[in-house]
């Protein structure tokens, strides 16, 4: 209950508001699954850059192994941060879909 200016006593309900406490839940995971995607892309990469490398390491003294690491793991990081920061993100947008039990109390406050 409250006075508006005129003095009269007006019934106000707390207007609805969204809830922004999870407003920055998907950029976050996301931000997490792009780390955690680029750690795993690059250890990956590495690795199978370098076994791709051995084959050519007779004819390039050895050289082909470090640098076969070097792009593997630069193309692993790379393509492992986007698809983890794609997941993150796409995780994130379902940890702040409303429950059914939500839907409904919005459904009842709309009609009241």
């Amino acid at each position: 209950m409250s006075r508006g200016p005129d003095g009269r006593v007006y019934n106000i309900s707390p207007a609805r508001t969204e809830d922004t406490s999870q407003q920055g839940c998907s950029y976050s995971k996301a931000a997490v699954g792009g780390v955690a995607g680029g750690a795993v892309g690059l250890t990956t990469g590495a690795i199978s850059g370098a076994i791709a490398g051995l084959p050519a390491a007779l004819f390039t003294f050895g050289l082909s192994i470090p640098i076969g690491a070097a792009f593997g793991g630069g193309i692993g990081c790379s393509a492992g941060a986007g698809a983890g920061a794609y997941v993150g993100y796409k995780a994130g947008g379902v940890a702040q879909a409303p429950t059914e039990e939500e839907d409904e109390e919005k459904k009842e406050d709309d009609k009241k």
